[in-house]
């Protein structure tokens, strides 16, 4: 018998084609678990190369064996005339046909069935699928800077590129008599398709500058357009040969060009702008560069540290680089933002102000310490600093923003509301507008109106995870937790940061899954160990769990231990006040809950959030009736009571009567 005919008659053949489809239906249920389960990134590669080296082993193993009546024998002690293999054939064959049946509606639902909408049962309400249309009405002294292209065969010279490009447009944005759109919204556009009028019209520019460089040995050729988007037509363009030390007069020039094409009459301190620069040394200027690079990626700890030190450098080759101490200020910000570390706080002050020595006129630095303030909860140094930056520059979406948020977390809601409609007026194109004033109409409330603001975030930045993390967090604060949940994974699956494990953590806690809602939640005080809040979450799944005790009041005391320090630098945070009462309530001291609750009330008494927290606290404390008042009162104030009715914390209270009908009051 051929050895062709053996393998056949052993059905090495058809355990071939059974493993294929097999393999193939586990590496898609493998992708879909990994995006439901807590597991690492690298999980599929390591099912693809598991299924890889059981290949030769699985074809081994059917030459080798038979699977009889009496159990798996070797092939050569069953005798060749039974009916065994043949038998072991038919059975592999429906096995073949069942899951290549399997594999083929796998396919036809994943091209065919589309993707959840971002909004579930959006059909059911008008309001939900309404959008807000800017008026994207260009002004003609207007222009946006998009990223420069690295031509170089290398590919390695990206930094220089875009820090280029940033550059052309920082320095434009210091004319008054020029609307530059801002950096966030012109460089979300690399890597897309070019359409410059669809881009000119969502950053509410009438121009459009782009342009490349190519670097071959020392020598650097940059090309630069400027184009009309309302004609798509050009209206300037140049291609320059220099080396890298000309960069600083290529700069000016382009400068001079764009202000001469679009014909603006220059006041002197305008026109002096555009021949001052940082630094001459050359040197100092790529490290600042390349610190910029790093400042541009997903902030992590490496980035940041990355940053930090090229800045360093540029400061040892030039002490007094003040662009290089604004990136150290921007470094130390970022950190803070995300550690909330008393030393990142004093690194990032110091910084700034240091800028502000050198350079009195700074709008980026006052908004950048406006945001700092604001972090710490020092609203009046904040408000102080974002109203001299827009004293210096009127088009100032982002300081109008963070003017915003001040008087958000001041209670002062309409004053909050006109600031972000402001932002939007400013930058109509820009997806952190709407997002913000998305967010400000949730914290209010307005979930429904939230919606419409969400969803003009996602489409200005589909790709924005961000903008998703906040839409899912409107679904879930109206009850949709399956549709929250879904549109976070989204957003974990872009990047997967600390805000996306904590949203999917509080959607798997309101539905009752405790033990992912711990998982999720471990991951998210990995990325971020100082948040307090997410290790109090963290203690909150840990006591639903059974035998978990322990570990609940070690979260619990972190948690007190890290609020502490925050609250040390702004004693006056009702919502961090009253969430130091949940804490404490939950590890046994509910004097110290009281008393923080009382000072939390006092600030804020109408806050949903601080009745929201006394009424956990009260039925800790056994207190039903304290309880339910507090609850009709976070209800009344603008907390869903659907969330209410799905929050574990509140278990004791869902029989009651005067509890069920908290509805009513939304």
């Amino acid at each position: 018998m051929s050895f062709y005919s053996e393998l056949k008659r052993r059905n090495v053949f058809r355990v071939m084609v059974l493993y294929v489809i097999a393999s193939w239906v586990i590496l898609q249920a493998a992708d879909v678990l990994a995006d439901i389960l807590p597991v690492p990134e690298w999980t599929a590669s390591l099912v693809f190369l598991l299924l890889l080296l059981g290949f030769p082993l699985v074809l081994i193993f059917s030459w080798v064996y038979e699977i009889t009546p009496e159990g798996i024998k070797l092939e050569r002690s069953v005798e060749r005339e039974h009916s065994i293999t043949h038998q072991t054939g038919r059975r592999i064959e429906i096995l073949i046909a069942f899951l290549a049946a399997a594999a083929i509606l796998i396919v036809i639902v994943d091209r065919l069935v589309p993707e959840r909408p971002y909004i579930a049962d959006s059909t059911a309400d008008p309001a939900i699928t309404e959008r807000v249309e800017p008026p994207l009405q260009a002004d003609d002294n207007s222009i946006a800077v998009l990223p420069f292209l690295d031509m170089s065969e290398s590919g390695d010279q990206v930094y220089f590129s875009d820090g280029l490009a940033e550059e052309l447009l920082n320095l434009l944005a210091k004319l008054p008599e020029l609307k530059v759109a801002s950096r966030t919204s012109s460089f979300s556009f690399r890597d897309k398709p070019i359409d410059l009028p669809a881009i000119a019209r969502q950053l509410g520019v009438r121009y459009v500058l782009e342009g490349s460089i190519r670097k071959q040995r020392d020598h650097y050729r940059v090309t630069v357009q400027m184009i009309d988007a309302s004609t798509n037509f050009h209206k300037w363009s140049e291609t320059y040969d220099t080396r890298q030390e000309n960069i600083f007069a290529i700069q000016d020039d382009i400068a001079r060009k764009v202000v001469s094409a679009l014909q603006l009459l220059l006041s002197s301190e305008s026109d002096d702008l555009l021949s001052k620069h940082s630094t001459e040394n050359i040197e100092a200027f790529e490290a600042y560069l390349k610190g910029r690079n790093y400042l541009r990626q997903p902030a992590t700890a490496e980035t940041l540290e990355a940053a930090e030190s090229f800045f360093k450098n540029a400061l040892e080759i030039d002490p007094r680089y003040v662009d290089a101490f604004g990136g150290l200020c921007d470094t130390h910000l970022e950190r803070y933002e995300r550690s909330f570390e008393t030393s990142s706080f004093e690194q990032a002050e110091r910084a700034c102000n240091r800028v502000l020595t050198l350079q009195s006129r700074s709008p980026d630095t006052l908004i950048a310490l406006g945001h700092l303030y604001r972090l710490s909860g020092q609203h009046s140094r904040a408000e102080e600093n974002y109203r001299k930056a827009i004293a210096m520059k009127t088009s100032a979406a982002d300081a109008y923003d963070g003017l915003a948020k001040t008087f958000e977390a001041q209670n002062l809601a309409e004053d909050a509301r006109d600031a972000y409609q402001k932002a939007i007026d400013l930058q109509p194109g820009f997806w952190r507008g709407y997002l913000s004033m998305g967010n400000f109409l949730f914290n209010t409330g307005e979930s429904q109106e939230a919606i419409s603001y969400m969803r003009q975030a996602v489409d200005l930045s589909p790709g924005n995870p961000r903008a998703l993390n906040s839409l899912g967090t409107v679904l879930y604060m109206t009850g949709d937790f399956a549709g929250a949940r879904t549109t976070w994974y989204r957003s974990l699956r872009i990047q997967p940061t600390p805000i996306a494990y904590s949203n999917l953590a509080t959607a798997s806690f309101f539905l009752q899954d405790f033990e992912q809602a711990a998982a999720f939640y471990r991951r998210a005080t990995e990325l971020t160990p100082n948040d307090h809040q997410l290790w109090g979450a963290l203690g909150d799944a840990y006591r639903f769990m059974p035998g978990k005790e322990q570990q609940a009041n070690a979260s619990y005391e972190k948690a007190i231990g890290l609020v502490k320090e925050f609250l040390a630098l702004n004693p006056d945070d009702a919502y961090s006040l009253a969430m130091l009462a949940h804490y404490y309530s939950n590890t046994g001291r509910g004097l110290e809950a009281e008393s923080q609750l009382a000072r939390a009330t006092q600030l804020a008494p109408n806050n949903m959030y601080v009745h929201y927290y006394a009424a956990l606290v009260a039925i800790r404390a056994d207190q039903t009736e304290a309880a339910i008042g507090h609850a009709e009162e976070a209800v009344r104030e603008g907390y869903p009571a659907q969330l209410l009715a799905a929050d574990a914390g509140f278990s004791k209270l869902f029989s009651h009567e005067r509890f069920k009908s908290l509805s009513k009051l939304n």
